[in-house]
């Protein structure tokens, strides 16, 4: 599957007046976490934040986004709200976790009587 390569290609969905709240949702995977930050710079130029201000949201979001991508769940969702001066940055991974990602973290159980009884 290709992924998209510019924000304008995700869902978004604006619900405060003058669209100074954004949400997209995208797969809870590393390479998703570019998307996530593209989006977000590109939101938050339209709403006239620059400089430092925008170098260091750029920066939450993608921390956010990788750490979600690489121990949440399925699926992330990333929110941006601006009210007056103040900048709210969520991310929520959601949906089925990912299973296959704890064998490699946690030792797994014995399998048998013979691994676990004494010599």
């Amino acid at each position: 599957m290709a992924l998209p390569t510019t924000p304008c290609n995700l869902p978004l969905r604006t619900s405060m007046p003058g669209g100074r709240d954004a949400v997209v949702a995208v797969p809870a995977q590393l390479e998703w976490v570019p998307v996530a930050r593209h989006f977000a710079v590109a939101i938050l130029l339209r709403w006239g934040l620059s400089g430092d201000n925008l170098d260091t949201a750029e920066i939450i979001v993608g921390e956010l986004a990788s750490n979600a991508a690489r121990y949440g769940r399925r699926d992330l969702t990333l929110r941006l709200v601006l009210v007056r001066r103040t900048l709210r940055i969520a991310v929520v991974d959601s949906g089925p976790p990912r299973t296959s990602r704890w064998r490699h973290i946690m030792p797994r159980p014995p399998t048998s009587t013979a691994e676990a009884s004494p010599s």
